[in-house]
């Protein structure tokens, strides 16, 4: 559990380090210790390339992130992160497609919380 008071920009930094490094465990920690509007604010948190914790999880193949991510927010919420592009025009899913090294399981995972999001928001 973290206990120490971390300022904005410490909190996104280790969101998107804890992704990177596969640590559910801190990623999890890391959005529970933040009132819910904080957290909506750390979620769509972008760096200097517009990359996203969920961009980071999508070019990781990181289905335990997305699914901890994607989890913390509501439908409508989650069809708009879903949808975020970086700076190069990219979406996460769009990365999680492209990478070489994402597994059948994260790929499934991106395009159920895609479809199921879009049917609620019919």
């Amino acid at each position: 559990m973290i206990t120490a008071k971390l300022s904005r920009h410490s909190v996104i930094v280790a969101l998107h380090h804890a992704v990177k490094h596969r640590d559910h465990i801190s990623v999890q920690a890391l959005l529970d210790n933040l009132t819910t509007d904080k957290r909506l604010q750390f979620l769509f948190k972008a760096d200097s390339n517009g990359v996203t914790a969920l961009h980071e999880a999508a070019v990781r193949g990181c289905t335990e992130a997305v699914h901890i991510l994607l989890n913390n927010l509501t439908p409508e919420q989650r069809l708009k992160f879903l949808s975020t592009r970086d700076i190069a025009g990219n979406t996460a899913l769009r990365y999680s497609a492209l990478n070489a090294h994402v597994s059948p399981a994260h790929l499934e995972t991106m395009l159920y919380w895609n479809s199921t999001t879009k049917k609620q928001n019919v």
